[in-house]
């Protein structure tokens, strides 16, 4: 294959990479824990596909990091980690504090791992229960809903944020930047 037809077929894959990425965060907001699993899978077989073209197949994705969808953000920036480290970082940092809920909830949740030294393939965020909304957080991502059962417990633990007891139930009140 030629470099022009290498860098053509990147670009394709690229594409179906956002779209993937694109209705992976589409079914977190739909509760729709299939689809859910279905695209994140997807964009992890994309990513290997890219990974076939050698370096220049994963580097495509440094373009997306100045994407307008967090989600295609986030995901780009974490499986960038290892080839630009300190970009990577910086985007994941300034989602973290960002106003979409779950590619804030996935940059915390990557930063932690990579600090941890644990970053291996991408894994995916599901609520479980009623999800958290944008509408749920404060400006400072603290919880404003009373709906104890707004986020999953467990989740809040393994994505760093704190939980707390409200009227004796265990919820979250807000979320630790790393």
């Amino acid at each position: 294959m030629t470099k022009e037809a290498s860098l053509r077929k990147i670009q394709t894959i690229v594409e179906k990479y956002k779209e993937s990425a694109t209705a992976y965060y589409a079914a977190l907001d739909d509760d729709n824990f299939t689809k859910q699993k279905f695209e994140m899978d997807s964009v992890n077989k994309i990513v290997e596909m890219l990974d076939s073209f050698g370096v220049e197949g994963r580097l495509a994705l440094i373009a997306l990091l100045d994407d307008a969808n967090q989600g295609i953000r986030v995901l780009a920036a974490a499986f960038l980690l290892k080839e630009i480290p300190d970009r990577a970082i910086a985007v994941l940092k300034e989602i973290q504090v960002g106003q979409t809920i779950y590619p804030r909830l996935t940059a915390v949740g990557f930063l932690r791992s990579y600090a941890e030294g644990k970053m291996g393939q991408v894994i995916f965020f599901r609520a479980a229960s009623k999800s958290l909304r944008e509408n749920d957080l404060d400006a400072k991502g603290r919880i404003t809903s009373n709906n104890p059962g707004s986020f999953c417990h467990d989740h809040a633990v393994e994505w760093g944020v704190r939980p707390v007891a409200y009227n004796g139930l265990s919820i979250t009140n807000r979320m630790d930047p790393i």
